[in-house]
């Protein structure tokens, strides 16, 4: 029976030894496919993607974040049950790639976790329906190429410009911007939809960031781009040349409301942040606009 019991513990032994060396023989090989790409310290841009059930796009999505000119890429994948996470192990094999799991959290707080994280100068918001037009690059080159021109522009969104104006009872309402482009291809507005979204990190945090008081989602773009604004700082908008809505968007199709907002808490709340921003600032549209035209005009420097 002792010897039995010794052959036994010697043959799990012997096993384990193996699957040692089986993983040793893995990781070695795993390494030697990486030697040629070293981790980046200094990252000028970082992409960020908020990733949920949205495993057909999967291809556009790596085609977007590959052809860009950005040292590092955050996916953030919040749960999705499509399988679609065992294709990002696959795919998200570089030094300065970074794959996250949260659980259905939405998109207010994971970029808030990503965007802590991140080291580039540059912080890109990306979503899981928006894919690059092309594979050229060109809309992130030329989004770093305005933030460099104007320092002072913390949010440079690629989606839609946005004024505000006055509504009654101190509060404001929001519309796409009528103001025209400048030269370099952009104009100021009050705010941008999200995303693509390209930040300064710096002076994004600075202002504090995503309020997470707004989570899950829902009016937290405006809210930070009109505080920014208040701040002394910019917001701008260009045409990233982006394909929208790529397969159904996941807040319409996991949180459809039907056009009743009553029936989901997601949606009571996103009506209670829309009250938050005017509260907060529609006694500001005629200094935020007013801000906007000197700039707009070069009485406040480039544009």
């Amino acid at each position: 029976m002792v010897s039995l019991m010794s052959f036994a513990r010697r043959v799990k032994l012997t096993l384990a030894r193996l699957r040692r060396r089986d993983l040793v023989e893995a990781v070695q090989q795993k390494r030697d496919e990486r030697r040629t790409r070293d981790y980046v310290d200094d990252v000028t841009v970082t992409l960020v993607l908020q990733f949920f059930n949205k495993k057909e796009n999967i291809g556009d999505l790596v085609r977007t974040l590959r052809t860009a000119p950005a040292q590092e890429v955050i996916v953030c994948d919040d749960g999705s049950v499509d399988g679609s996470f065992g294709e990002w192990l696959e795919i998200l094999d570089g030094p300065n790639d970074f794959l996250l799991r949260a659980n259905d959290i939405f998109e207010v707080r994971t970029y808030d976790r990503c965007i802590r994280m991140a080291r580039g100068e540059f912080v890109v918001l990306l979503q899981d329906d928006d894919v690059a037009a092309d594979s050229s690059g060109a809309w992130l080159t030329k989004a770093i190429h305005i933030m460099r021109q104007d320092p002072a522009i913390v949010i440079l969104g690629g989606r839609t410009g946005l004024d505000v104006r006055n509504a009654g009872e101190g509060g404001f309402e929001t519309c796409e911007s009528t103001r025209p482009m400048g030269p370099s291809g952009y104009r100021y507005a009050a705010a941008v939809n999200r995303a693509p979204w390209i930040i300064r990190a710096e002076s994004f945090r600075s202002l504090g960031g995503i309020d997470q008081g707004f989570a899950p989602f829902q009016h937290d773009d405006l809210e930070i781009c009109l505080r920014a604004w208040r701040a002394g700082m910019r917001v701008a908008h260009y045409d990233a040349g982006f394909v929208r809505d790529v397969g159904t968007g996941g807040m319409r199709l996991f949180n459809d409301h039907g056009g009743d907002y009553e029936k989901d808490w997601k949606w009571r709340k996103a009506a209670r942040n829309w009250a938050t921003v005017q509260e907060r600032h529609g006694g500001a549209v005629d200094q935020i606009n007013a801000l906007i035209d000197a700039v707009a005009s070069g009485q406040c420097g480039v544009y």
